[in-house]
């Protein structure tokens, strides 16, 4: 049986809380988690920082008696070469340090619920294909190979721009060979 994916589980991100300024000792707050379409709310969890933990209430319905989850995780901080630190999760169940955590019937990280990352399904042509827009977004190109190559965008370095041409014309003969072997001449 094939793992959940990371894309798929609500996760809380210690990273994201810190830049948003949420991560202060004391402070008692909620995430949501809503339907794109409607807005309906899925699911929340209340959050509330101590000095060296963390208390998630999760509950994946609209009213919050009877949650889901009740627990406690262990926070952990590593210095920086330049000063300051950096703020970590430990994972409740194996004690990773982590910067994600994910919610699903306990807290724990990728690892623990198994989970795997999209681009780890990913076949060789599909990198090329996401590699290939990648390097079209950077160019400031339409999207889709079939579009051709565009101009260089100002104040790209000639040396940059080249070699950024260079690997997408490469995946484009890799793309069309790969669509000939499999269909036949196009």
């Amino acid at each position: 049986m094939a793992k959940s994916l990371t894309a798929e589980i609500r996760y809380v991100d210690v990273r994201q809380l810190v830049r948003d300024g949420l991560f202060v000792p004391g402070r008692l707050f909620e995430l949501e988690w809503h339907l794109v379409r409607t807005g309906q709310r899925l699911a929340a969890a209340r959050l509330e920082v101590g000095n060296d933990f963390v208390s998630f209430q999760y509950h994946a319905s609209s009213t919050w008696q009877n949650s889901d989850i009740l627990q406690t995780v262990r926070l952990i901080q590593t210095s920086c070469h330049y000063g300051g630190a950096r703020h970590w999760f430990a994972c409740p169940s194996c004690s990773r340090r982590v910067a994600i955590l994910y919610l699903e019937f306990t807290v724990a990280c990728r690892h623990c619920h198994q989970l795997a990352y999209k681009a780890q399904r990913e076949t060789r042509h599909d990198r090329n294909i996401r590699r290939l827009e990648a390097i079209r977004e950077r160019l400031g190109w339409h999207p889709g190979f079939l579009n051709g190559e565009e101009i260089k965008p100002k104040g790209m370095h000639w040396k940059t721009y080249s070699k950024l041409v260079r690997e997408h014309r490469q995946l484009v003969l890799g793309i069309v060979g790969f669509v000939e072997r499999r269909w036949g001449s196009l």
